[in-house]
């Protein structure tokens, strides 16, 4: 059985959280690629969410009984994804903090070259992420960039910041490795601060970059699973062009019904968000004004299927 910190003890101390449900071999794989980090020091905590597929509990009780760095968590009935995420984080002791999604892929580097990007940066960086890579079971789709705007960005205004994130941030930010101590405000997790009821990043995304900056490296470190459509859109986001998908009357209908509900229901959480978070009255309505025009803009991109 390995122990935990069994490499260098002045290594950092880093907590991994993996949400999980009903992903047993996904969760096996994420597992795999925890254990064999270049970085040792590690806590991983997994809390399942009351699966009913009884091979989770197996994956994660041989896990457990191998390595003393894997936590188990059994929660007695599912309480959606909004508290498992929470969970892991506030189960967290480590200097910093990372969640693991049950059926990505990561480098064996990845913790190390997240930690590396820490010490090369400014100071008051507090979260560092690697380009992802979208994947289709052995099949690698062809990169593209999704986090060049934040390559060399750094402000020390904390407005600034925020505008930058509202403008450039996509879904993948949120599997950076993180300062642990910028998630939190007055011991609190963010999830609790800004009493997050649906998995939307972008305030969770604010909320950390209201406390330092947020650096992306060009390098390749985590694999994500996804499918044709999924990643037409996802390049779609960043590099523009038209919305492949759907006929067009279908899609009018879609777009009418579930994209407007959608964009409603994530500004509507931006907005609070931005009422929760600690900046100035001057500055919060600026940004309330900006996330409108930007989630509107977005809207209409959607609808029309083209993007500049």
């Amino acid at each position: 059985m390995k122990d935990a910190g069994s490499g260098d003890s002045i290594k950092p101390l880093v907590s991994v959280g993996i949400p999980t449900f009903n992903r047993p071999e996904g969760l096996r794989r994420t597992l795999e690629c925890m254990l064999r980090q270049s970085h040792d020091n590690l806590e991983i905590i997994v809390s399942d969410n009351a699966s009913s597929d009884g091979r989770v509990r197996e994956v994660l009780e041989k896990c457990r009984a191998a390595d003393r760095r894997v936590h188990v968590h059994f929660q007695e009935k599912n309480r959606g994804p909004v508290f498992n995420f929470n969970y892991v984080l506030e189960q967290a002791t480590g200097e910093f903090f990372m969640w693991a999604a049950d059926d990505d892929e990561w480098s064996p580097t990845f913790i190390e070259d997240c930690l590396a990007e820490f010490a090369r940066a400014s100071t008051d960086t507090v979260a560092v992420a690697l380009e992802a890579q979208y994947t289709r079971g052995k099949d690698r789709y062809e990169f593209f960039s999704e986090g060049a705007p934040f390559y060399d960005y750094v402000s020390d205004r904390s407005l600034d910041r925020l505008r930058h994130m509202l403008r450039h941030n996509y879904g993948n930010l949120f599997y950076s490795l993180f300062r642990r101590w910028a998630l939190f405000q007055d011991g609190a997790s963010a999830f609790r601060c800004l009493n997050l009821k649906s998995l939307n990043e972008i305030p969770i995304f604010l909320f950390v970059m209201r406390q330092g900056n947020w650096k992306v490296s060009p390098r390749v470190g985590i694999y994500k699973a996804t499918n044709d459509l999924t990643y037409l859109q996802a390049r779609w986001e960043k590099q523009g062009g038209r919305l492949p998908g759907m006929a067009l009357r279908a899609h009018l209908q879609d777009a009418l019904f579930n994209v407007l509900r959608y964009h409603l229901l994530a500004l509507g959480d931006v907005l609070r968000s931005l009422g929760r978070i600690r900046i100035g009255f001057l500055d919060g309505l600026r940004l309330k004004g900006m996330s409108c025009v930007l989630f509107g803009q977005h809207f209409l991109a959607c609808v029309m299927r083209r993007k500049r």
